[in-house]
């Protein structure tokens, strides 16, 4: 006999922390199951397999237990402790593997002599779509939801893709598409498809979670943990401050508070929109997220206004203020605040109504403490990769402008031998970094045992973010340095998704909404559901091919 006990939910003013018990009993394994002998003594432990079927059983319970729909999809995206950081490489390496693919096929359109579909931008988007964007797409989904076959997948293509490309180099004679421009524009391609790979790869995950199709261990974690959609929001902060003007150039125009507000006002009005909509429609949220009001728009508007408002006259100064105000953070997350972030309630009733305005403060912290106190994070998360990145890429150009020369477009040149030491100098000093940040991880989460918690933004989180990333970036880095990457690159969609980012970014969130109020994702068979995803996908890519090619509209916001 197989005793299964679930708590039940009682429905009060403030049910979100009971949710959040319930959610990390089911998915930390901690209900009862018991296997009882015909004599009815000593109880056997029933198997790993059919106690992970009673999970998933329990689990559908729960969520099937909930009367509107809104409640069976936030209780689908929540109560998740993420996956191991190696499976999460290994999704993410369908980024140097997928642009290994396209350098592959037009180098060998252009080796067999066909040079005009080379450089045709819709069959370049065509071989994007097929050997970058849909492989993306599978590695998020359930129908690629095995370690072993994964890796199989990947080390298969590898081996198919560099069996094609030597044949071809060695079989005909090799196109020369190395660029003696300066190492800027290698610099300026290596981040363009960076912060597009970035990009879709959260268009997926938004939308996917909501389907059965993505595998939970990917969703958001709720307390600590490493879940693949955790990544997001610090990818795209991170992707924004490695091509920062201090990062490019060491200049950064010193702004006041009002000034930084007065330009962030875009992001802002668009966070007041989400809020309200979501509000007004009753759209599922996830409050672990960012909080009851908060929302990704806030954070980013926080960032914008918090760092030019910093002078940078003093760099070194900035540094140290970041480094110490995150340790104190950190200090108090291990000394209390992490718990009061977990677990205390939304709403405090137990303040004197003569303290109106210290009741409101204190409630709206309280709604909103992980967006707020994320700001923290996210804000040493920006600091620290435009030093990273300033190091590791745009240092290594700036040190040798004096070598170079202008031609008539003023742009800056260098002989081929100095770009190509140029390039040599940024994969030690990114292959130096990645192995520093990962070493640090190792310290902070085994030595210091402080577990990663996107909902804090913890000192391991930012580590951790910052350790994929970069290893990210180091990928496609050697990509680009295996295949000579031409000076315009066979990526068109990336191109487009890339000037206009933010816009996109919007349009993403719009179309995510608009499934999600069209059909019942819950239900929705596998296969219909990535059918599903990579139609919205080529819906995101048409848009800003018609921003890019046609209407040739950059977006600044």
């Amino acid at each position: 006999m197989i005793h299964i006990h679930m708590s039940r939910l009682h429905h009060n003013q403030n049910p979100e922390p009971q949710l959040s018990t319930i959610h990390r009993q089911v998915t930390q394994f901690t209900f009862e199951t018991q296997v009882l002998s015909p004599n009815n003594q000593n109880p056997k432990p029933l198997s790993s397999q059919v106690q992970l079927t009673n999970i998933k059983k329990e689990k559908t319970l729960l969520i099937m237990s909930y009367t509107t729909q809104k409640e069976q999809k936030e209780s689908f995206v929540t109560g998740h402790s993420g996956t191991s950081t190696a499976e999460i490489l290994l999704v993410c390496s369908a980024i140097p593997i997928g642009v290994f693919v396209v350098f592959a096929v037009h180098r060998s359109l252009r080796s067999f002599g066909m040079p005009a579909l080379a450089c045709n931008w819709k069959i370049q988007a065509f071989v994007e779509w097929m050997c970058l964007l849909l492989p993306m797409t599978l590695c998020q989904t359930r129908l690629v939801d095995n370690d072993a076959a994964r890796l199989v997948l990947v080390l298969l293509a590898g081996s198919i893709i560099s069996f094609l490309f030597y044949f071809v180099t060695s079989s005909t004679e090799k196109t020369m598409m190395v660029s003696e421009e300066c190492s800027l524009q290698f610099c300026r391609n290596l981040f363009t498809i960076y912060r597009s790979a970035i990009a879709y790869m959260t268009f997926i995950a938004i939308l996917a979670v909501d389907f059965n199709v993505f595998p939970r261990r990917f969703a958001k974690t709720e307390t600590s943990g490493c879940g693949l959609m955790d990544l997001g929001a610090a990818s795209y902060v991170l992707s924004g401050a490695m091509c920062s003007k201090y990062a490019r150039s060491g200049q950064y125009n010193c702004q006041s508070f009002w000034t930084s507000m007065k330009k962030s006002l875009p992001i802002i009005i668009l966070g007041c929109i989400r809020f309200l909509t979501t509000k007004g429609i009753e759209y599922q949220e996830h409050a672990s997220e960012y909080g009851i009001h908060w929302n990704f728009y806030f954070t980013l508007a926080s960032i914008s206004i918090i760092i030019p408002s910093i002078s940078y006259r003093n760099r070194k100064l900035v540094c140290c203020l970041f480094f110490v105000v995150t340790g104190i953070y950190q200090l108090s997350l291990s000394n209390g605040l992490q718990e009061v972030i977990e677990s205390y309630p939304r709403v405090i009733d137990n303040i004197d109504k003569d303290y109106r305005i210290y009741s409101i403060i204190v409630n709206a912290f309280a709604a909103n403490r992980e967006g707020i106190l994320g700001c923290i994070g996210y804000a040493a998360l920006y600091v620290t990769g435009e030093e990273i990145s300033a190091y590791c890429i745009w240092s290594t150009v700036k040190a040798r402008f004096c070598n170079s020369k202008k031609n008539d477009d003023n742009m800056f040149m260098l002989e081929k031998s100095q770009s190509r030491l140029l390039e040599k100098s940024m994969g030690v000093r990114l292959q130096s970094t990645t192995f520093i940040l990962w070493a640090l991880y190792y310290i902070i989460t085994q030595l210091l045992s402080i577990s990663v918690s996107r909902r804090s933004t913890n000192t391991s989180f930012i580590v951790w973010c910052l350790a994929v990333n970069v290893s990210i970036l180091l990928s496609i880095y050697f990509v680009m340095i295996v295949f000579e990457a031409p000076t315009k690159m066979p990526l068109p969609i990336f191109l487009a998704v890339n000037r206009n980012g933010l816009v996109m970014f919007l349009l993403a969130n719009l179309l995510t909404g608009a499934v999600n109020l069209t059909i019942n994702t819950l239900n929705t068979h596998d296969c219909a559901a990535t059918f599903i995803i990579f139609t919205y996908l080529l819906a995101i890519g048409i848009i800003a091919l018609i921003f890019d090619k046609c209407l040739n509209i950059t977006f600044k916001l």
